[in-house]
């Protein structure tokens, strides 16, 4: 019975040492952020399609304008009715 050269373990340490680079790198930094990113949108979104996603971000956008409106609006309602009262 003939002995294998590599053993097993030995030929899967080969292939997995080399990555799926052949240039020897770890891989490209962005494939990483791309990833990263994929993730956190996940997180944040679900999984919406991307029409919703749209329509989400433009309710937020929406959303964002008028509490500050409100916000606005109560403040001057606030220096109003100080200056109502007399006492400025």
């Amino acid at each position: 019975m003939a002995t294998p050269d590599h053993t097993a373990d030995a030929a899967r340490n080969s292939t997995t040492s080399s990555d799926a680079n052949s240039s020897g790198r770890r891989g490209d930094p962005r494939d990483r952020r791309d990833a990263v990113h994929v993730l956190r949108r996940r997180k944040e979104f679900g999984e919406l399609k991307s029409d919703q996603r749209k329509r989400l971000k433009d309710l937020e956008k929406k959303n964002e304008r008028l509490r500050k409106a409100v916000s606005d609006l109560t403040l001057e309602k606030l220096i109003l009715r100080e200056a109502a009262s007399g006492n400025f």
